[in-house]
């Protein structure tokens, strides 16, 4: 039977559990969306003074190892934010010997800023977060926030990475999806094709905004980082500015609304 968090929280006797649990409510209001997700990480991390700030998204799970071997690299490796790959399953599904898996990284070590782009590192991966590099960038606003701190953290103190699975994503498909990987299977499954172009479209724009939001912060913190990391995020923008001009473009030729943000 599932819990929630308060029910297994309360469940537990005085010598049950070895870790502290603490829950506590946001009190931040906003619409449903990315904006709001990355002001309530932001307010979580200023509630702990711990060092360091693993994440999990409420219909993920990780493994019993993943911060105690996170934890272990962090020891002999020093960085601002380290991560493992993962496994992706579908609802209901669980992880066996041919469940896909992270397919970048697959050896052990820091990731650069430019690398990290261009093999879609960061989303493939989960992260922990050195508390005091997390409250210098801020809140990612309406930017997928793995992948624009992951991108800070490797061109700061680093972006260390474990390649071994320790955190399973599961795969859902749903229009109501916060991302749009979500949006998407949910959309490719009725074969909706109206909805493809707008999901596609939109897509396309969040992915500008979200390096166009990245060059921004690099820009103030990070001012003299490495031409090539620089060079990397500036081809990803415009990939996505021509990716969005082709979709725009089409949903005017066919005739389709676009989505609002």
């Amino acid at each position: 039977m599932e819990q929630t968090l308060a029910e297994y929280r309360a469940s537990l006797g005085a010598n049950e559990s070895p870790h502290k649990i603490d829950l506590v409510r946001c009190q931040i209001k906003g619409a449903y969306g990315m904006a709001a997700a990355n002001a309530h990480t932001l307010w979580l991390v200023e509630q702990t003074k711990a060092e360091w700030v693993f994440q999990c998204s409420a219909d993920d799970y990780s493994l019993p190892e993943r911060v105690s071997t996170c934890m272990a690299a962090v020891a002999k490796h020093p960085c601002a934010a380290v991560a493992c790959a993962m496994f992706f399953t579908q609802p209901g599904e669980k992880v066996g010997p041919q469940t896909p898996r992270s397919g970048y990284p697959t050896e052990e070590g820091y990731v650069s800023g430019g690398v990290g782009l261009s093999r879609l590192a960061y989303g493939s991966t989960i992260q922990g977060w050195n508390r005091d590099f997390f409250l210098k960038v801020g809140s990612a606003g309406d930017a997928t926030g793995d992948v624009f701190h992951g991108y800070l953290a490797a061109i700061d103190k680093g972006y260390y990475v474990v390649p071994k699975p320790l955190h399973v994503h599961v795969q859902h498909a749903s229009l109501s999806n916060m991302g749009c990987q979500g949006k998407m299977r949910a959309a490719e499954a009725s074969g909706d094709k109206p909805t493809i172009h707008c999901i596609n479209e939109l897509n396309r724009f969040q992915l500008f905004e979200l390096y166009f939001s990245i060059k921004l912060r690099q820009q103030q913190l990070f001012p003299l980082a490495h031409r090539e990391d620089q060079e990397s995020l500036v081809n990803m923008m415009l990939d996505q500015a021509v990716g969005w001009y082709v979709e725009r473009k089409r949903l005017h030729q066919e005739g389709i609304t676009p989505w609002k943000m």
